[in-house]
């Protein structure tokens, strides 16, 4: 059973059934006639399918069973799209009357997007919301330590630049973590308003200088007319 993340449309318009089993045959070193393909429904997307072996082949269904665990647990075979979930059942048909015997339960080789194969690295090979809020260490997964702190916000006119985490600012800053400033994100307007107040200034002063120099140049006309009438 492979699960993977990808619509019904999506899988047949992209070769459908004959395009996977090559795909599975070919990471197996198998031809495409030992791979029967039992079912294929959403959800996302789910295909069943049977990897047999010829009658005669050297090769074991365990040596092919765990030549396609490999395959999958370490990133080695590509079916078209992300792959999700993966588990797989060996059984081997004999001469005597099985009826009635249960068969073996599946073994899951990944789930949720994650290698969960026994003896492989439990290593993310799709992504998912589940599997990204784990991290692995020494192959043993964690759940993420997230900063969560319980803060009380209190908008004042310092910055949080954007894209600096709260964590950041409390250890650049040494802020109380229970107390966290901020003020809204600099988004170029502040620079612009100090160019229109300066240039306002710019032109009230030249203004200024204007309405002096035209007083002055009015009064000294009238103190050199007034000077010309005394003379005559």
């Amino acid at each position: 059973m492979v699960r993977m993340e990808w619509s019904l449309n999506e899988f047949f318009s992209n070769g459908g059934t004959t395009t996977f089993a090559d795909r599975v045959a070919g990471s197996l070193g198998i031809h495409a006639s030992d791979i029967k393909i039992v079912s294929v429904y959403e959800g996302s997307l789910v295909v069943n399918y049977d990897v047999t072996v010829p009658e005669g082949s050297t090769t074991s269904i365990a040596d092919l069973a765990a030549k396609q665990t490999q395959a999958f647990a370490t990133g080695g075979i590509d079916l078209g799209a992300p792959i999700l979930d993966v588990a797989a059942t060996v059984a081997v048909a004999t001469s005597t009357d099985t009826t009635g015997e249960s068969a073996p339960a599946p073994t899951s080789i990944v789930s949720d997007g994650t290698v969960s194969a026994d003896g492989y690295e439990a290593i993310v090979i799709t992504k998912t919301a589940a599997n990204t809020a784990i991290e692995y260490v020494d192959g043993v997964a964690r759940v993420k330590s997230v900063f969560r702190p319980n803060i009380q916000t209190i908008l004042e006119e310092e910055t949080v630049y954007q894209n600096v985490t709260i964590k950041k600012v409390i250890e650049q800053e040494k802020l109380d973590p229970t107390i966290i400033k901020i003020k809204s994100a600099d988004d170029g307007s502040t620079s612009w308003i100090i160019i229109m107040v300066s240039a306002a200034l710019l032109i009230l002063t030249l203004a200024v200088i204007c309405f002096r120099w035209v007083y002055y140049q009015s009064k000294k006309d009238i103190i050199e007319a007034e000077h010309r009438i005394e003379k005559k």
